[in-house]
Formats: C-alpha cells, structure tokens, sequence
C-alpha cells in the first residue's frame, strides 16, 4: 500500500501560506511536526502481553526479520523517536494479534483480533500523527470438517497525542468478512479515510488507511 496521502472524502485544500505551525513548541514554519506519542502505549501493550509484533511496509512485504531487535532495543533504551523515524522513513505498519475463543463444541466462535499502529500525514507533508486501528473478526465453524459458516468484522479507531489544535475522526468506514471459496478461511477488511478539524485552518485530509488479514 502506498503512502496514504490521497483522501477519497470531500477536504479542503489549504494554501500553503496558511501553513502556519500548530505545535506550540515551533516557531518555523517550514517545519515539520511529528506527534506520534501513541507507539510506546502500543509497544508496550505488544512486549507486555508477549504478542508477536509483525512490521511491514506499504508494499504488504514482510519486514519483521529486517526490524524487530532494532525495535526492541530501541524501545527498551526507551527511544522511541528512533522507532517513529524507521516508520517514516521505511513507509512501514505495525500490528499483533489477540486471537481467542476456541471451544470445544460442534460449531465454535472464534475471535480473531488484531491491533494495527499507522502514521499518517496531511497532503503537505507537515503534520504526522499516529492512529491505532482496532479490528475485531469473528467467525464461526465447525469443529469436525472446519468449514466456516459466518464471518463479521467491526473496527475501533483512535487518535492519540494529537495535540489540542486537531480535532481528528475517521469517516467512510467500511469492515466486513469474506469466506473463501473452500470454506476453509476468512479474509477482514478494513478501510476508512483519516480527517482533522484544525483550529483556525479548517479541515484537513490525512489519508486513508486500509487494513486486511486472512485467518483460517
């Protein structure tokens, strides 16, 4: 998935004169503003709950090998600058999975959850903020063959470390289950598209973020 800088929503372009720095702390306007507070509470929901931690680019290739002892080094030295900046620069996402549920009945329900970590920007490049998309799969099958009978998917979002300034919601928010042909998997999607009031500029577009994961 390339980097998510196009909204499929109405937004309203804001000219780059009115630019202007929102972070308090800035005084160039040319300055970029990075806000993403949000990856150590997810981190450290991961190492604490002993999830195993996926990282891949916007490619959907694999990275995990490639990145994860920088990134628990990095977050155990407590740097998590370190690990924003190998996000940005590497287009990469992060997710782990919370999968329950399994009984020992002739249909069961299983819970497949995951959690992902995305940063996003506004069209202009300046403001990066993180956003931690919760998606929660269900489905049922059958002990016996396990041929899948129903699937649904529903989503959370939210934004943490934003600032006072940004006023962000999601909006277009699209979550379903799809079984496959042989019954025997089931694929959750997710898609929604990232908007910001900003104090005193108006409405801006920070993307979309899409998400899919296939559980058998």
């Amino acid at each position: 998935m390339k980097n998510k800088i196009v909204a499929f929503g109405m937004a309203i372009l804001l000219s780059s004169q009115f630019m202007m720095p929102i972070n308090a702390t800035t005084s160039n306007p040319s300055e970029v503003v990075y806000e993403c507070d949000g990856i150590s509470t997810f981190l450290q929901k991961c190492f604490n709950n002993n999830y195993s931690l996926k990282i891949f680019d916007k490619e959907e290739r694999d990275r995990t090998d490639q990145y994860i002892d920088k990134f628990k080094d990095e977050f155990k030295n407590n740097n998590p600058e370190v690990i924003i900046d190998l996000i940005i620069s590497n287009d990469l996402y992060l997710y782990f999975d919370e999968t329950s549920g399994i009984v020992p009945y002739a249909i069961e329900t299983v819970h497949a959850n995951r959690q992902y970590y995305d940063i996003v920007h506004d069209e202009y490049g300046r403001y990066y903020k993180d956003v931690n998309t919760y998606m929660y799969g269900t489905y049922t099958r059958n002990v016996g063959t396990g041929i899948i009978s129903s699937a649904s998917c529903t989503a959370d979002v939210s934004f943490t470390g934003w600032g006072t300034a940004f006023y962000p919601q999601y909006t277009n928010m699209s979550t379903y289950g799809t079984i496959s042909g042989n019954k025997m998997n089931v694929t959750f999607y997710c898609h929604y598209n990232v908007i910001s009031y900003v104090s005193e500029m108006g409405s801006m577009s920070f993307g979309s973020i899409s998400h899919q994961y296939t559980v058998s």
